[in-house]
């Protein structure tokens, strides 16, 4: 199985010594609400052989246009009492509370080629996230004469989509339309994402070869240099640069600016994508049949419920800087947080820059002694003056010591070894009425 689609975007927030310093990095939650779905183990009836060849199917969705360019069709039952083949897969079809992401993505996929033609409308779209473990595994799903799958990407505004992450589109094969509009993308970043376009060594085409629109707009970091680069892409017929640097003199040829809004913002992009396909000469056709069907992705990853069901999840909490517990709403397995002391509990100084790097009780040990100092009582320090008195008479007699020596017969040999000896004791005294 391939890995999933991570939009891995580091991004630091500015912070001071006072504040906790967080960098969100890449979304860990790839598997959706249809974990909890499963087939039934019994039934009141015998299944037809097609129910459990479906089955058999399911773990491998992208093999499926191997069995011809054969269709099953779907007949609605008459009543209650006939047979449904997608009851009979999904026994939530028929519930009022039923959306389609309840759906193993690979049992949709699976049905969407078998029966092309006669599905119901509500099999059309899927909605997914980008981090879904199974999309790499749908964007391996050929088009064929009776069957297209395209993909439909929408994340405006987005902050994890960025020059460094949008390399990672290079694994959405059927990538038709993307929306990137209000997000950091600059030049450099569509020319990563153009030169994904390619050939494998077998033949197959790699990167978003299908790619037809492509909204950026308010981007600030795109200039005329984009019309070079969005060259790579062949079936490209849209390009949303409004809110940009691009101005109607910079385009070249073969782009020409054009009057029909239903193909920009804020037109949805399947909207756009119909109509772009009537706009099409007769003989031409933009998909390989009528029967069109589209993975929606406008999530980078699935939500983290306050109270989740699966096993081993719980609500993750953090530890603020007096060491209690505090919930926060994002997942401790997609965040690394950095805990910085609290304005209360150290003072301001030009020690803080480096203070800001470690935590309450790691600090310096002088500034430890000189904290819990201003917190003691007259009685206390009364009762350390005796012995202030004491280590001031002690230092008196080891400088009449160092005096004696000084005037000793052989203090031309010893005189240097005794002026060390007398600098330690005396630098003693000092270090110690400093710890006082």
């Amino acid at each position: 199985m391939s890995k999933p689609i991570i939009l891995a975007r580091r991004r630091a927030e500015s912070s001071n010594d006072t504040t906790v310093s967080k960098f969100v990095l890449a979304a860990q939650r790839t598997v959706g609400p249809y974990v909890e779905w499963d087939f039934p183990e019994r039934f009141n009836y015998v299944p037809p052989p097609v129910y459990f060849c479906i089955r058999a199917l399911i773990p491998s969705p992208e093999q499926v246009h191997h069995l011809g360019p054969y269709t099953l069709n779907y007949n609605s039952p008459a009543s209650e009492s006939d047979f449904d083949i997608i009851k009979a897969l999904i026994p939530s079809y028929n519930d009022s509370r039923f959306t389609i992401s309840r759906v193993d993505p690979r049992l949709w996929a699976t049905l969407i080629q078998l029966y092309s033609t006669s599905l119901p409308e509500s099999f059309e779209r899927y909605p997914i996230p980008l981090s879904d473990i199974y999309l790499p595994l749908l964007q391996q799903i050929p088009s064929t004469p009776n069957f297209t799958l395209i993909t439909i990407l929408e994340l405006p505004d987005c902050e994890e989509l960025a020059d460094s992450s949008i390399s990672e589109l290079r694994h959405l094969s059927s990538l038709c339309a993307l929306e990137a509009s209000g997000t950091t993308v600059t030049d450099y970043g569509v020319s990563v994402l153009s030169k994904t376009v390619g050939w494998y060594d077998d033949g197959r085409r790699r990167g978003p070869w299908p790619l037809r629109i492509l909204r950026l707009r308010s981007c600030r970091g795109i200039t005329h240099k984009v019309f070079h680069y969005v060259k790579s892409f062949p079936l490209l017929a849209v390009l949303d640069l409004r809110g940009t640097k691009c101005t109607i003199s910079s385009c070249t040829h073969p782009w020409s600016v054009s009057s029909n809004p239903d193909l920009y913002h804020p037109t949805p992009l399947r909207t756009s994508l119909t109509i772009l396909s009537s706009l099409m000469p007769p003989p031409c056709k933009m998909f390989s049949s009528s029967s069109v069907f589209n993975l929606y992705i406008d999530t980078v990853e699935y939500a983290h419920p306050h109270g989740s069901k699966f096993k081993g999840e719980s609500r993750p909490k953090t530890l603020n800087g007096k060491g209690r517990c505090r919930e926060t709403a994002v997942g401790l397995e997609n965040t690394a947080i950095t805990l910085l002391p609290h304005k209360k509990d150290i003072p301001d100084s030009k020690d803080n820059v480096l203070v800001a790097q470690v935590a309450p009780e790691q600090l310096p040990a002088r500034r430890s002694r000189r904290k819990y100092s201003r917190g003691v009582s007259p009685e206390q320090q009364a009762m350390r003056i005796p012995h202030i008195c004491m280590i001031l008479i002690f230092s008196i007699f080891l400088m009449e010591i160092s005096g004696a020596l000084i005037d000793y017969p052989t203090r031309k040999m010893n005189s240097r070894l005794t002026m060390k000896k007398v600098s330690a004791m005396r630098i003693s005294v000092i270090f110690i009425l400093q710890i006082q």
